[in-house]
């Protein structure tokens, strides 16, 4: 990064969607802050997100690329980091939105407050894409102390919310790109391992749309995903540890909800069983047992 690079790259990935995305833009050419950069990275089939990101192109920063093939997600995530030169990074969906004109300049405010800090993080709106209902993610003190004790409360629990409600150092982290329904709570567990340096701002300064047939979280709410991303996670976490007493209950109800058979199937969908074995074949026996 040079010293003419931008204090924050928001880093845009896209995927022929164009109505929200104009909102999107809308919200960032008002922003009162603007030492920043827009990057989008383009999955698209078809030419209506070029075409609107050139509406924008004289009224902020704005790098575009298109991929020749379709990355998927969180491939085309991390491509955008991969372009941006900001010091920090500032994921935006595009099928969401700053709530203010000045969202941008309170993230960039703690960014200066607290330098030490990887990763930023806040209330957001969440509007309901099904019913047009209104309703808030802001997660309470008990869970803000215990997040600061120890990351892995994420693991079945992201009260952080979505990529588009944080902002992070750009320091070289990527996306783990075995993964995409549990792609943001990994990113956020494997972030604050390394320092708990964090800092939540209790302002709604993102609309984060839910419900939306299009998103991955609607496509993932399958058995494979939902089964070998979960096992995927655990063992990046947990490395083969004993889970705790809610874990072991949670992987009951996810084995018993999901009507596994055994642990081989998780292997057939691509993902490794959990560790250590014996244990979890123990947790599918209850599941059998009491389903």
């Amino acid at each position: 990064m040079s010293e003419a690079s931008p204090l924050i790259s928001i880093c845009i990935p896209t995927y022929n969607q164009t109505d929200l995305l104009r909102k999107t833009f809308e919200s960032i050419a008002i922003q009162s802050f603007k030492n920043f950069e827009v990057v989008v990275t383009d999955d698209s089939d078809e030419t209506g997100v070029k075409e609107l990101a050139g509406e924008y192109a004289d009224k902020f920063k704005l790098v575009y690329y298109h991929n020749k093939s379709s990355l998927g997600s969180p491939a085309n995530w991390n491509l955008g980091l991969n372009l941006a030169s900001g010091k920090y990074i500032k994921m935006m969906h595009h099928d969401d939105w700053f709530a203010s004109a000045d969202s941008l300049a309170v993230f960039a405010d703690a960014a200066v407050k607290e330098p030490d800090a990887v990763l930023f993080f806040c209330e957001s709106q969440v509007l309901n894409h099904a019913d047009n209902s209104t309703s808030y993610n802001k997660p309470a003190k008990n869970l803000i102390a215990q997040l600061q004790r120890d990351p892995a409360v994420l693991f079945n629990h992201n009260f952080i919310g979505a990529p588009s409600a944080v902002m992070f150092r750009n320091d070289g982290q990527r996306f783990d790109e075995h993964l995409k329904y549990l792609v943001d709570v990994e990113f956020y567990i494997r972030l604050l391992r390394k320092t708990l340096r964090f800092v939540y701002i209790s302002k709604p300064l993102i609309v984060n749309t839910s419900n939306n047939p299009d998103q991955v979280t609607a496509s993932s709410m399958n058995r494979e995903t939902q089964l070998g991303e979960y096992s995927y996670l655990y063992n990046v976490v947990y490395r083969g540890k004993l889970p705790s007493l809610s874990l072991s209950r949670f992987f009951i109800y996810l084995f018993k909800h999901y009507r596994l058979h055994s642990l081989s199937e998780i292997a057939g969908f691509g993902f490794s069983p959990p560790k250590p074995e014996w244990y979890f074949r123990l947790l599918l026996l209850f599941a059998k047992k009491y389903s």
